[in-house]
């Protein structure tokens, strides 16, 4: 007789040691660097003595150049590009404008990051809306200035469907797929699965509801990736 009450075996915590020379999530170390004097040109001291300490120190010039280089990269390769700066990366307001200012889109994740984007003047259809939990105070307000929603989830999908309908509007939907490229573990913590048919079941509702419309496909395939490869068939596969 099988006990189905069994406890879920209990896992201890661990420290991962990240080991000088190897790859880890914070990249690959290839020289130790610790300011003492300086930062972008500026004396620490005098820094230290105006703002306090712990401070942060951002370049808006490095942060332009960065942003510029990595649109050329892209649009030498194809002209239809939007950059969108992720608030979960830093939504800090003044590096936030920086972006803005350089054509940046808001890619926000939550109902805060979208009200902090629509407070620094970003209009709602330079939003790209992610994230698995949207309430439907923000949907509301998202249909109707026109923002680019990412759908997770089927229950989310119902959501804005019933969001749009309730508003009489047509809320264009991006569908956010998960799937194996072959060359890193499976990403199914979110989205819908193409191997399962289910990200074709999504696109079928879509496809039948007066009031949604699919534009486009998003797809994260893992983080630390550094196979240009698994980045290729991610493309082909969504192609």
């Amino acid at each position: 007789m099988k006990d189905l009450n069994l406890s879920p075996v209990w896992e201890p915590p661990f420290i991962q040691p990240h080991r000088i020379g190897e790859i880890n999530k914070f990249g690959k170390r290839t020289h130790q660097d610790n300011i003492t004097d300086q930062v972008f040109g500026v004396n620490v001291n005098d820094l230290v003595e105006k703002y306090g300490s712990p401070l942060y120190v951002t370049s808006e010039k490095k942060i332009r150049e960065n942003v510029r280089r990595l649109k050329r990269a892209f649009e030498r390769r194809y002209s239809l590009v939007t950059h969108g700066w992720s608030y979960k990366t830093n939504y800090t307001s003044a590096i936030c404008n920086i972006l803005h200012q350089e054509g940046s889109w808001a890619e926000v994740v939550s109902e805060f990051e979208y009200e902090k984007a629509r407070l620094l003047g970003v209009p709602g259809d330079r939003i790209i809306f992610n994230g698995p939990n949207k309430s439907k105070r923000i949907l509301q307000k998202a249909i109707r200035e026109g923002a680019h929603l990412h759908v997770d989830h089927l229950d989310e999908l119902h959501n804005i469907e019933a969001v749009a309908t309730e508003l009489s509007l047509i809320a264009p939907v991006t569908l956010r797929l998960n799937f194996d490229t072959g060359f890193t573990e499976p990403w199914g913590k979110f989205g819908f699965n193409l191997e399962s048919g289910q990200a074709y079941l999504a696109a079928k509702w879509i496809a039948l509801s007066p009031h949604l419309k699919l534009v486009g496909l998003h797809s994260h395939i893992g983080t630390f990736i550094l196979e240009p490869r698994a980045y290729a068939e991610q493309v082909r596969i969504m192609c």
